[in-house]
This record gives structure tokens, C-alpha cells and sequence, in this order.
């Protein structure tokens, strides 16, 4: 028997795109289940909870084909897979745990940090981009509601700043300031668009 098919979850023949795939579907899920108290779209006017479900739903499609592909695709074995994988359950275990005790946003910064503190491992297991991009969708998530606008904003660009190996933490820090207050004028100012600029606490609501 070839020892590498023997390694293969089942009929799948590339599990560290099934796996991949998986991750990626149940992170859609926990942003709709996270999302699902903030303001849909009214007429033409979008809520604050319309464009992070836009992407869940999208991210969940191309999830789901990616895990029917790889049914037919060959890729590495389950070894090869098998580290990223309880890497992304060590992280999601952490987020969980944290959200349990202290709520999401505290979960999502825990992970933040966690995936900072991991920087060398995550690029060294290949899902580096991967849990950056997925913790910026978090960040907007579980930040546009209790946070508002500004900081939602400038965490998720210095967040999904550090997928690249390229990062710069001076430079994501400045582009993170810059499009958050431009976010704000856009959004609230000129669209006058129902989502708060700063934490609705600070505001007595």
C-alpha cells in the first residue's frame, strides 16, 4: 500500500486543504453567529452588521468549495497538515476559552496577541496570512458594535497588515491611523452611515 495514500484522511485527497477549508467555514459561522444582533441592510442603506456577513457568507462559499476540491485534488499528506492544524486549535481553544470568561472582544484581542507572540511559528507552518486576515474579520465583528468605527477600523488594517512577511510595524501603524479616520469621514460623515466613531459608551448610549 503507498504509504503516502495511507496517511490521507479517507477518500480525501488533499486533507491540508480539507482542513484549511474546514477552519475557514466554521470561522464564517461564528461571524454570523457574532454578527447576528447588528442592523441588516434597510433600502439602499447598508447596516453595521451588512458587510461582515457579506464576507462570512462569501468566505464560507469558497470554503466549501475548497474542501469539495480537495475530495478530488492531491495535495500533502495528513503529516504535512498535521501541525498548522493543532496550531489553528491551540488558537481557537484560546479565543474560546477567553470569550467564555471576559466576552468577544477580549477573546479577539487574546488571539491578536497569542498570534503575535506565534509570528515565527505561524510563518513557519505556512498559515501565517491565513489566521491574520481571518483575525481582522474577527476583530471587525466582535469591535464594530461595542468599539465603533475608529478602532474597529484601524485594528483591523494593523491586524491584517501582519499577514505578509513584508510587515513593518511602524509603517501598518500609520496606514491603520490614516484609513480609520478616513473611514470615519466617509462613513459617518458624508454617508451617514448608522455606526457609531467611537465607543457608544463614551457617548451614554
Amino acid at each position: 500500500m503507498d504509504s503516502d495514500n495511507s496517511k490521507r484522511l479517507g477518500m480525501i485527497g488533499n486533507p491540508r486543504d480539507f482542513l484549511g477549508g474546514l477552519g475557514f467555514l466554521l470561522l464564517a459561522l461564528f461571524v454570523l453567529w457574532a454578527t447576528r444582533d447588528l442592523p441588516g441592510q434597510r433600502g439602499f442603506q447598508l447596516g453595521a452588521g451588512s458587510v461582515p456577513r457579506l464576507f462570512a457568507m462569501l468566505l464560507a462559499l469558497n470554503a466549501v468549495i475548497v474542501m469539495a476540491l480537495s475530495v478530488f485534488g492531491r495535495g500533502p499528506s495528513l503529516d504535512y497538515a498535521l501541525k498548522p492544524t493543532i496550531a489553528v486549535a491551540a488558537l481557537i481553544a484560546i479565543g474560546l476559552a477567553t470569550n467564555h470568561f471576559a466576552g468577544p472582544e477580549l477573546a479577539v484581542v487574546a488571539l491578536i496577541a497569542a498570534s503575535f507572540a506565534a509570528l515565527r511559528t505561524l510563518t513557519a507552518l505556512n498559515i501565517r496570512g491565513q489566521v491574520f486576515i481571518a483575525l481582522a474579520v474577527l476583530a471587525f465583528a466582535a469591535f464594530i458594535k461595542s468599539l465603533g468605527l475608529f478602532i474597529t477600523v484601524f485594528a483591523l488594517v494593523a491586524v491584517s497588515s501582519a499577514a505578509t512577511k513584508e510587515y513593518r510595524p511602524v509603517e501598518s501603524l500609520i496606514w491603520a491611523l490614516g484609513l480609520a479616520v478616513f473611514s470615519v469621514l466617509m462613513f459617518t460623515l458624508l454617508l451617514n452611515q448608522p455606526i457609531s466613531a467611537i465607543p457608544p459608551a463614551l457617548l451614554g448610549r
